[in-house]
């Protein structure tokens, strides 16, 4: 499968599991560990993350909350690459910036609530760069079900104290791999689960909320809109500015229990923004090439790497549904760098 588009399935489980394991043999507790911190309350993580991992997402939640406003609106709370453990070694540096003017999106289609979520993302992150030959994980963002926002595909080194946006320092974003001809200028925002029925929870559903209002006003993009979208390649179209994958693709994703909650999203983003005026941008002008990255060698197919069966996953709670196992389907074939 080229690098177009996350098909939103079987992404694996966590490769190491430093969750309930970990907490047992070092004995802490790590409820009262963050409750010192003052974030379990905010952040809802006693029980889920590993106890290093998990210092190091308290460490985001208590300075990632005091940064700068974006026309009146700010970031929410973003849990860094560094602070859910990325292995920048797996990633490539090529990368493509464009102006943002759709907002994607996604569930995963992995177990719902896990116990170790962070661990989840470097299994994803793992699945995408090793087993599928991405230069780096899939989406911009990802949001766990206690409203947890995660970094997702690496855009830059940021300075101390600067908002991890997932864009480069003139406000382009780092172009994903989620949505086949619309991932130049978009960003891609995947809720953790499998929302096929069920819904996301209310505090997931509010990080996405929050995540979008930040996007939006920065960006100028009117949550209630459907602006003229013009891709760099493939025809133009218009469609929602805030739109589910399953809209612009060949694809159940987000899953009906979550593209059902997308009106709702839409107008509570607005009545946080208030709405903006149409805007089509040429695409193909504005985009960025970098790091060895071109339109040219973007598509370069490239040997995936062999990985070897992940162990066994967490324990979820009753009625959610685990990932697909690595041997539930043939090894896939090598795909294109994007």
């Amino acid at each position: 499968m080229p690098e177009h588009e996350c098909d939103c399935v079987d992404h694996g489980g966590p490769p190491e599991h430093d969750g309930a394991a970990r907490a047992s043999s070092t004995g802490v507790d790590r409820r009262r560990f963050l409750k010192g911190l003052g974030v379990v309350g905010a952040l809802g993580v006693a029980g889920g993350l590993g106890s290093s991992v998990a210092a190091r997402v308290a460490a985001g939640a208590a300075t990632g909350g005091r940064r700068a406003a974006v026309g009146g609106v700010g970031p929410p709370v973003i849990v860094t690459r560094a602070q859910w453990g990325a292995d920048e070694k797996l990633r490539d540096g090529a990368r493509v910036f464009a102006p943002v003017r759709k907002l994607v999106v996604h569930h995963t289609v992995t177990m719902n609530n896990p116990r170790d979520p962070a661990g989840f993302v470097r299994g994803i992150y793992r699945t995408h760069t090793q087993d599928r030959g991405y230069v780096d994980i899939a989406y911009n963002f990802l949001i766990d079900a206690q409203g947890r926002i995660y970094e997702g595909r690496w855009a830059r080194d940021y300075p101390a104290g600067a908002v991890h946006d997932g864009e480069n320092p003139f406000g382009l974003g780092v172009v994903g791999a989620h949505a086949t001809d619309v991932n130049t200028g978009s960003c891609g925002v995947a809720l953790i689960g499998d929302f096929s029925t069920g819904a996301p929870t209310q505090a997931a559903l509010a990080a996405l909320i929050d995540l979008l209002v930040w996007k939006c006003a920065k960006h100028a993009i009117d949550p209630l809109g459907a602006d003229r979208f013009v891709p760099i390649e493939g025809k133009p179209s218009t469609f929602p500015n805030i739109v589910g994958h399953g809209s612009i693709g060949s694809t159940e994703c987000p899953g009906k229990g979550l593209a059902t909650q997308l009106p709702a999203v839409r107008n509570a983003v607005a009545a946080r923004t208030g709405r903006f005026p149409a805007r089509t941008v040429d695409l193909a002008a504005a985009t960025v090439y970098t790091g060895g990255a071109s339109r040219s060698s973007i598509n370069a197919v490239r040997p995936t790497t062999t990985t070897t069966k992940a162990p066994a996953r967490p324990a979820t709670t009753s009625g959610s549904r685990s990932p697909l196992s690595a041997s539930s389907a043939p090894p896939p074939a090598p795909i294109a760098r994007r």
